[in-house]
């Protein structure tokens, strides 16, 4: 099932984007609508071209499972095709993957189950969205759906959930052997509440979890599963577990873990009593570093919740996506939004950015992928509901960020093409150095062509659009196209 590049590479996209090449800074967006999406399986990754694959799990009207879509953006978010693969036993949060070995081939990983037994579906697709190659495999009996795994090389280490109390660690190679399979592990104490797996290398592999007496408990195992240590994280900087946070991820011989956390010190209503904390470690798990997330976000939006959060480690920064809920004031429903922070990797902010995802309902907001681009920034997928309705048809969604070392406020404001913006007549476009001419297009949201202009003085007159938002495209002599977008007053 193709999607035609001619007639929908534009009609798609809802872009308000900062395309600029030439600083090698960008954020640029791609939502989709479409029907009776499923929660937890979205993903997104960059392909070996720079392009995004991002993943869409859907089933038909009887809520039957069907299979997934693949849609192919560019960086700049344009939807350029997509790819129908066929499933009827969809899982959560299983993994897309680049060839470790094959350039330009990419690992569509799938985990299902058939009665008892577990199986292992391996779906390779190119980067321009054609299936090369189908492999499947069924796991030993006693092998539950796997609920937490990691990609190492040509490895994908698992983690399943045998009872509550009892979990089991395996390896298996990309063809869905199982290399490797621990016995059952059995989680003493208090029963854990969540769950992450994470490496610091091949090996070993390190497994935590958190427990319902707000605890960390980080266990270390080599490469046979054998148990090496295990430690127990009572508090972080004075600050206790919350029951919640499970985001773990890795860099500069570090892991960092992504949590909620509260002040034992809170009094009468006098400081945060809860907040988000991004906890640093070294490999000898002691506590390097750390960031209160309730110094500044719960500061700047206090009339909002913190919900769902996640985590990403890249080579000098460290991403973060957090949920934000606002009640509405006629007690309908609320709106939902998503903060994006970077940290530098000693936990330095730089700075936060709300997307433009807004719901207003009953419902949800969330079930969002991280991945790490070649830029060093940060891709971001989910999904939106906007009737409260599970079930009902969803938006799914997608972020993409350059590593931004300042504001993306900031460094829009530097690069600007255009001004002033907003306008309602004349508009001064700028070229970058090295251009003498350009050609001058504008867009409405839904991808209607409303204006094609030479650059013969240097700004084109607007006062003819309607009033809203337009997206600028300039298309430079020296083969160069920058966008922006543009608002008529």
């Amino acid at each position: 099932m193709k999607i035609q590049k001619t007639s929908l590479i534009l009609t798609l996209i809802l872009s308000f984007m900062l395309s600029l090449p030439l600083s090698g800074q960008n954020f640029s967006s791609w939502t989709h609508t479409g029907q009776y999406h499923l929660q937890q399986c979205y993903g997104i990754m960059e392909m070996s071209d720079g392009t995004m694959a991002v993943k869409e799990a859907v089933f038909d009207t009887d809520l039957a499972d069907i299979g997934f879509n693949i849609y192919k953006l560019s960086p700049e978010g344009e939807l350029i095709d997509s790819l129908f693969i066929e499933n009827n036993s969809i899982g959560g949060f299983d993994p897309m993957i680049r060839h470790p070995h094959i350039p330009g081939r990419n690992i569509d990983v799938t985990f299902y189950s058939e009665g008892v037994r577990v199986y292992f579906k391996a779906t390779h697709f190119t980067d321009d969205l054609e299936v090369v190659e189908e492999k499947t495999a069924a796991l030993p009996e006693d092998c539950t759906r796997p609920s937490r795994f990691l990609v190492d090389n040509d490895e994908i280490i698992c983690m399943s959930v045998i009872k509550s109390d009892e979990i089991r660690l395996f390896r298996l190679n990309l063809d869905g052997e199982v290399l490797k399979m621990s016995g059952p592990i059995t989680k003493t104490g208090a029963r854990p509440t969540k769950h992450c797996l994470f490496v610091l290398s091949r090996d070993p592999l390190r497994y935590g979890y958190m427990t319902e007496t707000q605890n960390v408990v980080i266990e270390v195992y080599d490469e046979d599963f054998v148990q090496l240590s295990r430690n127990i994280l009572t508090s972080f900087d004075g600050w206790k577990l919350n029951i919640g946070g499970d985001a773990c991820s890795l860099g500069d011989g570090c892991f960092y873990i992504h949590m909620e956390v509260q002040n034992p010190e809170y009094v009468n209503g006098i400081g945060f009593e809860q907040a988000i904390m991004v906890a640093k470690f070294n490999a000898d798990m002691e506590l390097v570093d750390h960031y209160l997330y309730g110094q500044h976000i719960m500061g700047k939006y206090p009339e909002y919740l913190m919900g769902d959060h996640n985590l990403l480690v890249t080579e000098n920064s460290v991403y973060t996506v957090n949920t934000l809920k606002k009640a509405e004031p006629d007690g309908h429903g609320s709106k939902t939004m998503l903060c994006v922070t970077r940290l530098d990797n000693e936990l330095n902010h730089s700075w936060d950015m709300l997307t433009p995802v807004e719901v207003i309902n009953d419902s949800t907001i969330g079930s969002y992928g991280l991945a790490p681009l070649s830029n060093g920034g940060v891709a971001i997928s989910g999904w939106k509901a906007s009737v409260p309705s599970f079930y009902n048809s969803k938006d799914i969604y997608a972020y993409m960020f350059d590593n931004y070392l300042s504001s993306p406020e900031q460094a829009e404001a530097e690069v600007r093409l255009c001004y002033p913006n907003p306008s309602g007549g004349m508009v001064s476009v700028v070229l970058p150095e090295g251009a003498s001419g350009a050609s001058v297009e504008l867009f409405s949201l839904d991808g209607r062509l409303v204006m094609s202009e030479p650059w013969v003085t240097g700004s084109i007159d607007i006062s003819r659009l309607a009033t809203g938002i337009y997206i600028m495209r300039v298309a430079t002599d020296n083969g160069v196209t920058f966008e922006e977008k543009v608002v008529r007053e």
